[in-house]
Order: structure tokens, then sequence, then C-alpha cells
């Protein structure tokens, strides 16, 4: 059986465009990926401190926001639900039958 490293080297040598398959592991600990920023750490109001990726583009001109964290569950329930036009008292039954739900304080 045959290592990754002697597959690579074998497929360039016959010129056939390859590249390796990577665990989440392997691209965390990718030296280049360390190097260049591509993953920075956020705080997060429930779950504390989390590697977030970072946008993979750059422009001098107009560089990408700060990264926010993923919402929490139900973090946008009510806004979506106003926007979409229903009531606070449809909204308030929904929220006690469980139809939807707001985090958790």
């Amino acid at each position: 059986m045959r290592t990754s490293a002697e597959w690579l080297r074998l497929l360039k040598q016959a010129d056939i465009p390859s590249a390796p398959l990577n665990s989440v592991d392997d691209i965390i600990d990718d030296p280049h990926l360390a190097e260049c920023g591509f993953f920075r750490m956020t705080e997060h109001p429930t779950e504390g401190s989390l590697r977030m990726m970072t946008t993979p583009l750059a422009w001098s001109d107009a560089p990408p926001h700060e990264l926010r964290p993923a919402p929490r569950l139900g973090e946008h329930s009510v806004e979506i639900l106003r926007e979409a036009g229903y009531g606070e008292a449809e909204i308030t039954a929904m929220i006690a039958c469980r139809v939807t739900t707001v985090p958790m304080a």
C-alpha cells in the first residue's frame, strides 16, 4: 500500500495533475494557511472562542468586513417573522407552541 506522498510523487512524475485530499486536521495545521492568516479566532456569545475561516479573497480597495459568528438557534426568528408580516401576538404564539424559538439568555 502506498502513502499519499508516494502517489503524489508518482502522479507528478507522470505529469498527471493531482493534489492531496486533506482532513480537517491537515487543513487546520497547514503552514501556508497559518502564515496567510486564513483562520482567525473570534468570540461567540454562547460558545466562547471559535476558530473561523476568513474569506479567501482580498482586495486592496475594499477589504472584507469582520467575520461574525454563526447565529444562535432562533437568533433572527422574530426579526424574520416580523419582516414576513406576522404580528407580535402571532409571533408570541409561535414561540409558545415551539413552532420557532428565540435564543436562551
